[in-house]
């Protein structure tokens, strides 16, 4: 048998990708960093409007979503309506002339069928490796359709757009089951903006609300796209990231000190200089009420530095 075209953390990399892919045209580029890797001819995605609640597997349905990689054709097709092939089990590729084998593989999720993925199927890629693909499609749609869901109800803070509480924890409880499909170490970070009531009092409420939205900027390019920021409260703002490390959590925190530091360099004019306390922690169980436990652990590691900083005459009320 041939070597295998990759290796079992690549294929980790790999779904990490897919299941992060929050709407149509990511999940495209995850799907082609995949069929690129695994020097893949044909892949294929049929997405339905809406989910097919189903006891047992169904046939293939009219399809409103689909995306099809083929060789270096790559092509999106949003609300057009095709029936999904029932017989299609292998493709001729005319241009290398040689038969394709095509795996034809339902997407469901729990108890809802989404599509169907037609994938070409290679001896020496394990058939493990393509049902990881299969529920790591499974649990993007799944994860785009949510977002779509709480999008409809109040999820995000008029001031800063971020995530509000209920929308940071919304879809902070709908990345557990992601990260628990990859084992994947994740973070969360407590962050208080240091001095706010001081701001407001001495400068206006106006001035309070500009330290608000600098900060949530502030943490906006200190972390990735895909981790979640929340303003919870006041002054309060939380970040979950996943696929990190105690090191590189570390890091994180050590660039929101010193974007802050460079946000107060640029704006002598504020009249007020922003900085924060943050507590961090770990998350390696994948449940809500760990979740919680962890979120209330760096709130107490937050404190613990506010005190520390009050003592040492650095912090404002």
């Amino acid at each position: 048998m041939t070597e295998l075209v990759f290796s079992q953390w690549e294929l980790r990399g790999f779904i990490e990708d897919i299941i992060t892919s929050f709407d149509y045209h990511s999940l495209t580029k995850s799907l082609l960093h995949v069929k690129e890797s695994l020097k893949l001819e044909y892949v294929q995605v049929f997405l339905y409007d809406t989910p097919i609640q189903y006891e047992e597997w169904l046939p293939p349905q009219t399809a409103n979503n689909i995306i099809e990689l083929r060789g270096d054709t790559i092509s999106e097709f949003d609300s057009r309506e095709q029936q999904v092939p029932f017989e299609h089990i292998e493709h001729r590729d005319k241009a290398q002339s040689k038969r394709l084998t095509i795996l034809y593989m339902p997407i469901f999720f729990n108890k809802e069928q989404t599509g169907i993925l037609l994938l070409e199927y290679k001896r020496n890629i394990p058939i493990d490796a393509y049902e990881s693909i299969r529920m790591g499609i499974a649990t993007a749609i799944k994860g785009a359709s949510l977002i779509k869901e709480v999008q409809k109800i109040s999820i995000t803070d008029d001031l800063t757009k971020l995530y509000n509480r209920r929308g940071f924890l919304t879809l902070s409880y709908s990345r557990l089951a992601r990260l628990k499909r990859t084992n994947t170490v994740a973070g969360l970070m407590f962050i208080d903006l240091d001095g706010l009531k001081v701001i407001n009092d001495t400068l206006g409420h106006k001035a309070g609300d500009t330290a608000i939205a600098a900060t949530a900027q502030i943490l906006k390019n200190s972390v990735r796209e895909e981790d979640i920021i929340g303003r919870i409260g006041g002054d309060e703002f939380t970040i979950f990231a996943s696929q990190i490390d105690a090191t590189t959590i570390g890091i994180i925190v050590e660039r929101i000190r010193k974007n802050f530091a460079s946000y107060n360099t640029a704006h002598p004019e504020n009249g007020f200089t922003l900085s924060c306390s943050i507590g961090y922690s770990l998350l390696e169980n994948y449940t809500e009420r760990a979740f919680n436990a962890v979120l209330t652990k760096a709130d107490s590691l937050l404190y613990e530095e506010k005190r520390r900083k009050r003592k040492a005459g650095v912090s404002r009320k």
